[in-house]
């Protein structure tokens, strides 16, 4: 008699430990995706940290991609010539935002000039950039934003066309 209820105490024992156990191993990994989830963010706020995304871009040679076409115009943006774009707002659901600077940002973050409170929105997702009074779409994120319908490609800057739609995640915006 003894011997079965130590033998039941022992058997408790060991399941309390197998489920501390395994619980703690699933807190570990958890743990651990946290600290490289917290790695990331660490690494995305001293890229941001400075205002260099809402500066006007670099003076070099980068891609410029017709947003109408898909393909791409010219090796510089200052080369593009200057066509009649008349884009002076964003429109999102019937409320018009004004594009009155250079540098027009988009993203989740507070700091952005149109914020949208969507985890899956990119803190910085993309920014629409005035040169030589044309706009162009500058993707910054790694989930994509889309023109009319197609993922625009990254690193490059995107000609934009009044009536253009602008695709983030689920978010349809025009700009007019």
């Amino acid at each position: 008699m003894i011997l079965l209820g130590l033998q039941a105490i022992g058997w408790t024992i060991f399941a309390f430990a197998m489920l501390f156990w395994w619980i703690g191993r699933g807190v570990k990994e958890r743990i651990e995706i946290w600290e490289d989830k917290k790695e990331k963010l660490h690494v995305q706020e001293k890229a941001y940290k400075s205002e260099d995304h809402k500066k006007e871009p670099l003076k070099e040679k980068v891609p410029v991609v017709d947003g109408s076409k898909g393909e791409e115009i010219k090796k510089d943006y200052n080369e593009v010539s200057d066509n009649k774009q008349n884009i002076s707002y964003i429109i999102f659901k019937d409320k018009k935002a004004p594009l009155d600077k250079q540098v027009f940002t988009i993203g989740r973050a507070e700091d952005n000039d149109l914020d949208i409170p969507n985890n899956y929105i990119s803190r910085h997702h993309c920014k629409l950039v005035k040169i030589k009074n044309i706009y162009y779409l500058y993707d910054m994120s790694t989930n994509g934003t889309y023109l009319n319908g197609h993922r625009t490609p990254s690193e490059k800057f995107i000609l934009l066309s009044p009536g253009d739609q602008i695709t983030i995640w689920r978010l349809t915006f025009r700009v007019e």
